[in-house]
């Protein structure tokens, strides 16, 4: 199996460019980090699901430029022997994701990308380039089942007024925007329920009575039992 981090927080792009800003110039990769922004406001992903697509692009700019360089473990993508442009990698694996995400702005993004390499001298031809299309090619393989922007959606989830579901809330009163992200594959913990907290006790328990009692006492406002700090 090759090696990949099982766990961390999601993955983000400033994550990455401090890991790997010595080597491969962090304005390469902040640039093509902006440029992924941008495409992610064009396409008005809904609610926070943008952040699959930043996660997306940087694994893959993180696994070329590792290719290169070799100074950390790589997260996904292993290429024996990779040479070239860490630059150039970067460029094309944030440009082949992009297409990859985006369709309908191919050709908009080749452009941008075409136009990067001439504005930072940058060889289309440098070996870097082909590192940079195999680390976009691993990823978005390794995140094409993952559940993310499923096609047809699911029916819309607009929750219920039972106690401790989530419910709509006013003005809109509005169905959650993507509830299918619950289940998506995490790109960095064994499963989404990794870290989920216990839920609060059940209503008739001796637990759920005691803790109310307590806030009872102490937040009334004359209490005896609160101390000075809680004052």
């Amino acid at each position: 199996m090759k090696p990949r981090f099982q766990t961390s927080t999601l993955i983000s792009g400033v994550i990455f460019t401090l890991a790997f800003a010595v080597t491969a110039r962090a304005d390469t990769v902040t640039d093509w980090n902006r440029i992924a922004v941008q495409e992610v406001v064009t396409a008005a992903r809904p609610g926070p699901s943008g952040t699959l697509d930043m996660a997306t692009v940087q694994l893959a700019v993180y696994d070329a430029v590792q290719a290169i360089v070799g100074e950390y473990r790589p997260y996904h993508v292993v290429i024996p022997g990779a040479t070239g442009s860490p630059f150039s990698a970067a460029a094309k694996a944030a440009r082949d994701v992009l297409v990859n995400r985006f369709p309908g702005r191919a050709a908009a993004i080749e452009a941008i990308y075409q136009q990067y390499l001439l504005d930072h001298g940058l060889n289309p031809a440098d070996p870097g380039v082909a590192v940079g299309a195999e680390a976009a090619a691993g990823i978005i393989a390794l995140r094409a089942t993952d559940g993310s922007f499923p096609v047809p959606p699911p029916p819309p989830f607009v929750g219920s007024v039972a106690i401790g579901v989530w419910r709509p809330t006013p003005p809109a009163n509005a169905p959650m925007a993507v509830p299918w992200l619950a289940t998506v594959t995490p790109f960095a913990l064994n499963s989404p329920s990794q870290y989920r907290p216990q839920g609060p006790p059940d209503l008739n328990s001796p637990e759920y009575t005691r803790d109310y009692d307590e806030v009872k006492r102490l937040g009334k406002s004359d209490s005896t039992e609160r101390s000075a700090a809680q004052n």
